[in-house]
């Protein structure tokens, strides 16, 4: 295994367990702080991604942590202002 090999694997390894974070606190939502997390990891992996022009796999979880992180980001001061409302 020659350098560059080297160094794209062990970005690999990076890129996963980083990604394996995302996807965890996707599900768990933490109040809005997990999506939040999710979302950042989601977007970071995606442009990381991108840069090695396709050399680095996890595409499709790195879109599912934007994706709900997203979502979970925008609940949390929908949830927060129908609360707030209801009462």
């Amino acid at each position: 295994m020659d350098k560059d090999e080297s160094e794209l694997l062990e970005e690999q390894i990076r890129l996963s367990k980083l990604l394996t974070h995302g996807f965890a606190f996707s599900l768990v939502w933490l109040a809005g702080i997990g999506s939040l997390i999710s979302l950042v990891i989601g977007i970071w992996a995606l442009l990381r991604i991108s840069r090695s022009k396709q050399k680095l796999s996890g595409y499709w979880i790195a879109w599912w942590c934007a994706l709900v992180g997203g979502i979970g980001a925008i609940a949390l001061p929908l949830y927060v202002i129908a609360n707030f409302l209801s009462r």
